[in-house]
């Protein structure tokens, strides 16, 4: 009896991340970097614990929880947002003023022909779109290097999250599923472990050989 309460109370407690979780909020694009605001889902406070104390607070350094991957995850996302947002607004707002100004160079020519005009105009943005794009270059590099790490560190965050989860859950339900093995509850949980510990090698196993190949 006691060993099926523990097992219900640790499985709600493995769903409790999800089920408190806030919907990814997305808000209207912004006028000068054309990206949209984002919010991640994180887990809330609402539902915290209602002891003042908790004995995590006291946990070493190493021992992540699910609640600290998930506000990673969200701090990660949220931190490649930022800039890629000041990216694009530091470059938008350069090319947007270096456009109009030779717009402006143009508009005061006078030129009593308006097609010889147009033409030398299209002339004018030709040639300020291939410097703008020289110029540009290697700082778009840069940007773009940098925004492929962040995302992939954030995957990684997500994918570590998501097996912490998936394990928590199993070992939650381990109890009710492993009857039959006649195993103490640790030696059950240990078997267990080993078992998705083979699983995530294979695994790492085969995404460094795609690597590797791509």
């Amino acid at each position: 009896m006691t060993r099926r309460y523990l097992s219900t109370t640790a499985t709600r407690a493995a769903l409790s991340a999800s089920a408190s979780q806030r919907p990814i909020l997305v808000g209207p694009p912004h006028s000068v970097s054309n990206l949209r605001p984002v919010i991640y889902s994180t887990v809330g406070h609402s539902r915290g614990r209602a002891h003042p104390y908790s004995v995590t607070e006291f946990s070493g350094p190493g021992a992540a929880t699910g609640s600290d991957l998930n506000w990673q995850v969200a701090w990660t996302l949220t931190g490649n947002d930022r800039s890629s947002h000041a990216f694009w607004l530091d470059s938008n707002t350069r090319f947007n003023a270096a456009k109009q100004a030779v717009l402006d160079s143009h508009a005061s020519i006078p030129i009593d022909d308006p097609q010889a005009r147009e033409v030398a105009l299209d002339a004018a943005l030709s040639r300020f779109y291939r410097a703008w794009l020289a110029q540009e270059d290697r700082r778009q590099r840069t940007y773009t290097w940098n925004m492929y790490t962040r995302t992939l560190n954030g995957i990684r965050l997500a994918f570590k999250n998501q097996c912490q989860q998936l394990l928590r859950w199993l070992v939650a339900i381990t109890p009710r599923t492993m009857p039959s093995l006649n195993l103490p509850l640790g030696s059950a949980k240990l078997a267990l472990l080993r078992h998705l510990r083979s699983r995530l090698f294979t695994l790492r196993t085969s995404l460094a050989g795609l690597n590797v190949r791509c």
